[in-house]
Formats: C-alpha cells, structure tokens, sequence
C-alpha cells in the first residue's frame, strides 16, 4: 500500500487535503462561539432580541451575523419586580444584601444556569455580554461558572456603589460583588468593560426639552449623582465611565455612546448604543472572536502546507519529481546542487509553515508568508505558467486571510 502512495504521492496529497478542507470547513460551520446575553435591570429578553419589534436590529441579530451562536438569558420585564422581595430580608435595612439573596438570587442563579447549558451545549467556553446591571450581577454568577466562561464583556455596568454606601438602590448586594470578587478576579476569564462617553444630540435636547425634564445633560447629571454620587462626569448617559470599568480589565471607553438600547424619549432602536450594528465590533475586536476565527484559518493553511511539503518532498527523493516536471522543470535527480536546494526549500517550507500555525499569532503569519513566497519564487524560476499558477493561489489565500480577520469589511454571515 505504500509503494502505490509513493508511486502517486500527487493524488496522495490532493486526497488527503480535500479532507481535511472538508473536515475543517464542517468545523468551522458547526463550531460557532456560544454568546449568553445578560439584560439589564427592568430589561425584558426581547429588548435583545426584537427591539420595539425589529428583529434585525436585535443586539441577537447583530451578533449572529457575525457568525455567533447567540441566545439571551429568559427574563420578563414583570420578573423585576422580585427585587422588591429584598424588603424580607433583614441584612437589607442595614444595606448589607448578597446578590445572591431573595432581590438578586433569582437572576444571578438563572445566569450561571444558562452560561453552563450554553458551554454544555456547545462544547466549549461562552462568551458572555452583560448589559447594564447584568454587568455586576454576572461578576456574582461567574463565582461558580468561571470555568465556563472564555470572556466576560460588560456594557456600560455600574461595577461600584456609590460613595454613600446607604444610598445605593441594590442595598449593599453590589458593594459585596466588588468586595468578593473585585476586579478581574478569575484568571482564566477575559475581562471587558465597555463605558460610553455620550455628550447627546440636538434631537434629544428637543425631546428632553418638550417633557420638562431639561437637557440632556441635566438628565445625565441626575444619573451620574444617583449612581456616583457626583454629576460632574462623563458616561454613557446613565452610567459614569469611571464606575463601568474594572481594574485588570481590557477598558474600551466609546466615544457618542449612549446606555440605552432606545433613542430617549422615543419607540426606535438607537444607532448609537453599546448593541447597534455600527458600534458593536468597536468592543467585539477585544473579546477573542477575531483571534479564534483567525487561527482556525491559520491552522487549516498550516496543514495544508505541511502535507504539500511533506508530500512533494517524498515526491521528490521516492518518487518520479511530477511536481517538478510538470511546472517545466527537471526531475529531481537531474538537477545540479543549487536546483536540489532550492527544490528542498520549497519542500521545507511547508513543514515550516505547519509548526508556525501551531505556535499561532505572528510566527503563523510569517511562517505562512515564507510558504508564499518560496512558492512563488520557487514556480517562477520553473516556468511562467506554473509562476502565474503559484501567484493565484497566494491571492486567494491572501483573500482568505483578510477576510477572516475583517480587513476587507466584510461582516461574516450567520451560518446555520
């Protein structure tokens, strides 16, 4: 059997990577990275899925159009309401509340639920997006699911109470998350915090004007007091940028963005909040999607080029030099020294290029030029023809690469 491989190690060769192409395409179709999104406080599930009924402007949506195994964690509206529960439980009156007590308990036992069905589900680690209050509340679920969590992004989450302990809506259950698990705690989970520095628009001065209620700033004035105890700062609108970002974190401040998932004051998505279609990939490039994506494709390419290597090279010292000949060279065998060599680089190179995508990053990248251009330069000292082959092929690899790195701006499509 191996004799016959030898005899034809050019069919060989195509066999084998046409299986993996197919083994490693299937692969990448059926291995989307799992999203869990977690609502703010007084959110409803829908309000991530179809926004004021507008499915394509869902932060799901969004997401899964970037090739994302998306689901939201199930939460009405109405269930917001067990918070008030807390007013049973003694510690808060002396704003002292767990958020794993009667007011939170229920949500933060519900997220860690989801994100471990999602990563059973999937197979790997979840990616999770915390909205708002969902922010602090998945620092807290994260106690006992961290091991299951590849990231962990927050939009605009308030991570701290505020100065007067006593004046805290969450009566100490956000103060015992940052005592307990401050920071980037878990070292295996990638930390994001994402803050918004919104300064507002002319619309929404009309809109803010009409209802009585000021201007815009004047509104986030009111918020920044409630939530930090100073309205002279800059956030989101809702939340101070010093209160949504953590000390260890990958820190991304955005500048126009607002909180809300909706235009102030009106029934339509905004455009420019922390889930729209023009601003999420401002944080998404930070939370490992790109990378994974990217090095799937550099593995791939690796494999590849190690087998045609490995494949041309028995070709050559085993077998008849068809690769050789048919791009108008010489067997093998008839070569001078220099030719040898320099069939040998080429023969090398593939191997070379296999070992640098599995060290991954940079070396992949250099590794997989050099194949290119040994390639290249190897087919043109052979003939014309096989040089023009050799330069098309590194085109579409090169397509291929920017492709899965979103250099070319194209927005990679659900897969089902």
């Amino acid at each position: 059997m191996f004799s016959i491989l030898m005899l034809y190690p050019r069919i060989t060769m195509w066999c084998i990577v046409v299986f993996l192409t197919l083994k490693t395409a299937y692969g990448l179709l059926a291995s989307r990275t799992p999203v869990v999104i977690l609502p703010g406080f007084g959110n409803d599930s829908i309000d991530y899925i179809a926004p004021f009924g507008e499915t394509e402007n869902g932060l799901v949506a969004v997401l899964r159009r970037r090739g994302l195994d998306v689901s939201v964690l199930p939460v009405k509206r109405t269930e917001w309401i067990r918070v008030a529960g807390g007013l049973a439980d003694p510690s808060f009156y002396s704003s002292k509340q767990l958020a794993e007590g009667i007011a939170y308990g229920w949500y933060v036992k519900r997220a860690r639920e989801s994100i471990e069905e999602a990563a059973t589900r999937s197979d790997s680690k979840v990616l999770v997006v915390a909205h708002s209050a969902g922010g602090w509340l998945a620092r807290a679920a994260l106690a006992e699911c961290s091991g299951s969590v590849d990231t962990l992004v927050t939009l605009g989450a308030p991570h701290f109470p505020p100065p007067d302990r006593s004046s805290c809506a969450t009566r100490g259950a956000l103060a015992s998350v940052d005592n307990r698990f401050p920071g980037a705690v878990f070292p295996s989970v990638r930390y994001v915090t994402v803050a918004g520095d919104f300064t507002g628009n002319k619309g929404l001065e009309e809109v803010y004007s009409r209802r009585g209620e000021g201007s815009v700033e004047r509104v986030s004035v009111t918020n920044y007091e409630a939530v930090g105890g100073r309205g002279d700062m800059r956030g989101d609108g809702v939340i101070p940028i010093e209160f949504a970002h953590l000390e260890g974190a990958k820190q991304v401040t955005l500048e126009g963005v607002g909180h809300s998932i909706n235009e102030a004051g009106t029934t339509s998505p905004s455009k420019k909040w922390y889930g729209s279609e023009e601003v999420v990939d401002s944080w998404l490039e930070f939370c490992g999607i790109e990378r994974e994506e990217l090095n799937k494709f550099r593995s791939l390419m690796g494999n590849l080029y190690g087998l045609a290597g490995l494949a041309h090279l028995a070709d050559c010292l085993l077998g008849d030099s068809v690769l050789l000949r048919q791009s108008g060279g010489l067997a093998f065998e008839d070569m001078i020294p220099a030719g040898k060599a320099a069939a040998l680089i080429w023969c090398g190179a593939g191997p070379v290029a296999f070992l640098g995508s599995k060290v991954g990053g940079r070396a992949a990248d250099l590794t997989l030029i050099f194949y290119g251009l040994v390639e290249v330069v190897g087919a043109g000292l052979l003939s014309g023809d096989a040089c023009f082959k050799a330069v098309g092929v590194q085109v579409i690899v090169a397509a291929s690469y920017f492709y899965s790195t979103g250099k070319l701006g194209i927005k990679n499509t659900e897969r089902n």
